[in-house]
């Protein structure tokens, strides 16, 4: 898209949300639906968060950070609301209520309009611009093949030793080919020890996603032939990325592999053909078909949402996303169910280097199992689930109420504006900066809004240290300040 026409399609998108919302606000008042207007006061909220990048000179980019956070304020917040009171039918709409009437919603509605009116200033606000990173060490320096080829086969191996250990700790029985994808914990002990992540053999295992996307760089960068050595090698690193989250019935995390490689050649290629385009939506739509089979005719344990038959129902049915629902439930038990935590739950992720084996009464990293205990006391003593991520704006509110909201989401906006905007001029030409642009800050920009902030910052803290590692085995120190990426 040119910049005229993004900026075009975006002052249409905006007007046909006015006209959706006014004219179907009426609608509802005409024939005396009044509970509607709940759900389409949400709309606007897509307007506002749209108009820091409604402007002539703005360049359409699938990860720019707004457009992430726009994902999941759509499904969470306005598909969401219009699906709660539509006549579907869905025992997934119980929990999103928890008994109570719809008019709860509109606690969360406030929260989150006062979350993204202090992110677009934020956003806006003129701050200096963080130092050009190209011509920073590691930002700058080549990938040497020679290099790549031995710290990649070490690094495949090490994950697929830790991947065949994880496996089996969790219960993977390798012979029983059609038990194989199923989700899994592993259980410390029967005496209240809880379930651990086995955070260090998950790190081994996910070294080689990394490796991989520094090969598909170098081939279509250095213009190598699919079909050689190196292409072969490289289409078998992606194979294990793949077989990995596919083992664990981990259905995101197989997309986000087939997205991260079509936004790679997407960025280094200028665009991507749309032959390329539905090749990797059809492998990732097969993908997904057969995993969601399998975790439904193996699972002991089904979620409600994994019972539903019907696509939509399962997505906007999720309690992940920025939920205008759970954001509700959670602003009204605070603090009658769950006290304010003044901070607390920011620094949980300092206690996650620590392995649960060691340490079994370790704090939960996750807040969103402390959520659904206290809130939606759906946590049972001997589940492996149970978990609620509140989101950026609600885990803000339980920490220092609306100031909390004001102050993070303002600084939210600065942060992403800052760092997006470093990310753009270096990720290009950079092999490092390509690598935390997908591996850390897309998923951050996407996650957090939605997600929980300690369970972002571990897995950013674990990104930059691995992406670091790899870049610094394989890359050829030099001098020069143009250095390409290869």
């Amino acid at each position: 898209m040119n910049r005229i026409n993004y900026y075009s399609i975006l002052i249409r998108v905006h007007v046909l949300l006015m006209a959706i919302t006014l004219l179907g606000s009426l609608y509802v008042i005409v024939i005396g639906a009044y509970d509607y207007l709940i759900a389409f006061l949400t709309i606007p909220l897509v307007n506002i968060l749209l108009l820091p990048i409604t402007k002539k000179d703005e360049k359409f980019d699938p990860t720019h950070p707004i457009l992430m956070i726009l994902v999941s304020l759509m499904i969470g917040t306005v598909l969401r609301s219009f699906f709660i009171f539509s006549p579907l039918q869905s025992d997934a709409k119980f929990l999103m209520l928890m008994g109570k009437p719809p008019s709860v919603l509109m606690t969360g509605i406030f929260a989150i309009y006062l979350g993204i009116i202090c992110f677009v200033v934020g956003y806006v606000y003129p701050v200096k611009p963080l130092k050009d990173w190209s011509r920073i060490g590691v930002f700058s320096n080549k990938v040497s093949l020679k290099k790549y080829y031995p710290v990649a086969i070490v690094l495949a191996l090490i994950s697929v030793f830790a991947a065949v250990t994880y496996f089996k700790k969790v219960g993977v029985n390798f012979s029983d080919i059609n038990g194989i994808s199923q989700k899994r914990r592993y259980k410390v002990d029967d005496q209240g020890g809880g379930y651990a992540v086995l955070g260090y053999y998950r790190l081994c295992m996910d070294i080689i996603e990394p490796v991989y996307y520094v090969g598909l760089m170098y081939i279509l960068t250095s213009k190598k032939r699919i079909f050689s050595i190196l292409g072969l090698f490289v289409f078998m690193l992606g194979l294990l990325c793949l077989i990995y989250p596919f083992i664990n019935s981990s259905r995101t995390n197989a997309l986000y592999v087939l997205i991260n490689s079509g936004l790679i050649i997407y960025f280094i290629k200028g665009g991507i053909q749309w032959r390329q385009l539905f090749s990797v939506l059809a492998i990732a739509s097969l993908v997904l078909v057969i995993m969601t089979a399998l975790r439904q005719e193996h699972s002991q344990k089904r979620s409600q949402t994994e019972l539903e038959a019907n696509p939509l129902v399962i997505m906007v049915g999720s309690l992940n996303f920025l939920g205008v629902d759970k954001t509700s439930h959670i602003i009204a038990g605070v603090p009658d169910k769950l006290y304010y935590q003044f901070g607390e739950s920011f620094f949980l992720w300092m206690v996650a280097p620590i392995p649960r084996t060691m340490w079994r009464e370790k704090p939960d990293i996750s807040y969103g199992l402390v959520i659904g205990d206290k809130i939606y006391d759906k946590r049972e003593p001997d589940s492996a689930g149970g978990g609620v991520p509140p989101g950026y704006i609600a885990e803000l509110y339980i920490n220092f109420g609306y100031v909390g909201i004001v102050a993070g989401m303002f600084l939210l906006g600065m942060v992403l504006k800052l760092f997006y905007n470093a990310f753009r001029k270096s990720r290009d030409t950079s092999t490092y900066s390509m690598l935390l642009y997908i591996l850390v800050f897309i998923p951050f920009s996407l996650k957090l809004i939605g997600g929980d902030a300690s369970g972002c910052i571990v897995k950013v803290f674990s990104g930059i240290l691995t992406i670091t590692l790899i870049t610094k085995l394989i890359e050829i120190k030099s001098s020069g300040a143009a250095n390409t990426r290869v």
